[in-house]
């Protein structure tokens, strides 16, 4: 499993052959989710849960 930040994941050259991985492989799965600032912890920041099963 990894969170990576939506800021970071857009600067990924390789996210769209990530993304179709995705749709060939059942054991790969890439959600969007909301995580706390820890900054600022009333403030929720855009990330990706990429996670791999096997």
């Amino acid at each position: 499993m990894s969170i990576i930040n939506t800021d970071k994941w857009i600067t990924f050259d390789n996210r769209d052959k990530i993304l179709e991985l995705q749709e060939i492989c059942s054991a790969l799965r890439i959600n969007d989710v909301k995580i706390r600032d820890p900054d600022n912890p009333a403030k929720l920041n855009e990330a990706k849960l990429v996670s791999f099963y096997f």
